[in-house]
């Protein structure tokens, strides 16, 4: 995966500009976030790409995100916002390759998954802490880990669990 030293400019710039708080926020999180990425549907190098864009983006907003009570979590939707961006270009470049074949016997074109874009944009109407619970959960967390990161009971997370599934289920059957 490209780093952030690498995706911000050469090492001997960035070890000046980058914040320390911003180096270890990168490699404490880059590999979750990679995970994630990877499970919500991108190959590997795809997934790289959108976890690299998103820490580019959180870069550019570091001093608003360290005001932030959960950084964690707002990199997480930043994640999810870059891989729902990926899926869409793939499209758009397979709807565009598909527009310039000449052959009729062309391979077909392989379909993204909607229902996992679907998906990832219903989370995204979750209130916030269902929300925030929902993309952990995904991104392999078990209910404990989540209960320690966001700094709230066990008892808590399985309640937004069972809120967040029930506002899933009516919004899909909208």
């Amino acid at each position: 995966m490209t780093s952030a030293t690498e995706r911000c400019g050469s090492e001997t710039e960035t070890s000046a500009s980058l914040p320390l708080e911003f180096e270890a926020f990168f490699l404490t999180n880059q590999l979750r976030m990679l995970k994630y990425a990877v499970s919500s549907g991108l190959d590997r190098s795809t997934a790289e790409e959108a976890v690299s864009d998103a820490f580019v983006a959180l870069y550019t907003r570091w001093d608003h995100v360290l005001t932030l009570t959960n950084p964690v979590a707002y990199l997480y939707a930043t994640v999810r916002h870059s891989v729902i961006d990926h899926f869409r270009r793939q499209r758009r470049e397979q709807l565009l390759r598909a527009r310039t074949e000449e052959t009729a016997e062309s391979e077909p074109i392989e379909e993204p998954d909607h229902s996992r874009i679907e998906l990832l944009q219903l989370i995204d109407r979750l209130p916030l802490r269902q929300r925030e619970i929902v993309t952990l959960l995904v991104a392999g967390l078990d209910y404990q880990e989540i209960a320690d990161m966001l700094a709230i009971k066990l008892s808590t997370v399985r309640v937004h669990l069972h809120a967040a599934r029930r506002r899933l289920a009516a919004l899909l059957a909208e």
